[in-house]
C-alpha cells in the first residue's frame, strides 16, 4: 500500500486505476510515467461518518501510513466530519448551532487527537443526500468548509510558479497551456 500511496502522491496513478492491494507496476496502462505538477496531489481530505467509532487499530494504523506519507511530501490535509446533523437534535433543528455545540466540539478534538491533526483542520458537515433544496444555514455550512479546503492550497501555485509555466496539461487530446500563468 505504501508504494501505491507514494505513486498516487507523485501523479503516477491515473483517475480509472482500481486498488486491488498490489502495488501498481509501471508497464500497468493506468501508470503514469511522467506526471506533471497537475496530476499530483495538492491537498488531502479525511472523510469519515461522524457517528461510528474509529477505535480500530487497522483503521488508525492505516491512516497514519497515509497521513505520515503526506507529511512527507507536505500535503495539507483536512478532515471532512459528516452526519454531524445525526450527533444532536439541537444541530439538527437548527444547523446554524454546528460550531456553537459542545458535543460537536469534543466530536472535533477526539477526531483531532485520534488522527493527530490541528483542531481547525476538523470540519463538521451536514449529510445532504436527502437535502432537495439546501437551507441557507447548510449552503452557509457548506460554503465555510469548501473556502477552508481551497485556503489550504493558496499558496500552492506561487510556490511552484516556474513549474507551473513550464507545464503543459495533456487531456483527451486537449492541451491546456499554463505558459500564461502569471505569479500573483
Amino acid at each position: 500500500m505504501k508504494d501505491d500511496l507514494q505513486h498516487l502522491i507523485e501523479g503516477h496513478i491515473k483517475n480509472d486505476y482500481v486498488f486491488t492491494g498490489n502495488n501498481i507496476a509501471a508497464d500497468n496502462p493506468s501508470y503514469r510515467s511522467d506526471p506533471n505538477i497537475n496530476d499530483r496531489v495538492h491537498r488531502f481530505v479525511f472523510v469519515f461518518d461522524s457517528c461510528q467509532p474509529l477505535i480500530m487499530e487497522s483503521f488508525l494504523q492505516q491512516t497514519s501510513l497515509v497521513r505520515d506519507s503526506l507529511n512527507d511530501a507536505k500535503i495539507p490535509q483536512l478532515i471532512l466530519m459528516t452526519k454531524t446533523d445525526k450527533l444532536s437534535n439541537l444541530i439538527q433543528d437548527d444547523l446554524s448551532t454546528t460550531f456553537h455545540s459542545k458535543f460537536i466540539q469534543n466530536k472535533i478534538q477526539q477526531f483531532s487527537g485520534l488522527l493527530r491533526r490541528p483542531a481547525y483542520s476538523v470540519l463538521p458537515m451536514k449529510n445532504i443526500h436527502i437535502e432537495h433544496i439546501p437551507s441557507t444555514n447548510l449552503k452557509i455550512l457548506t460554503l465555510y468548509n469548501l473556502r477552508h479546503m481551497l485556503m489550504t492550497t493558496a499558496e500552492y501555485p506561487s510556490d511552484n510558479v516556474e513549474e507551473l509555466q513550464q507545464d503543459t496539461y495533456d487531456r483527451n487530446d486537449d492541451v491546456f497551456s499554463t505558459s500564461n500563468f502569471q505569479s500573483p
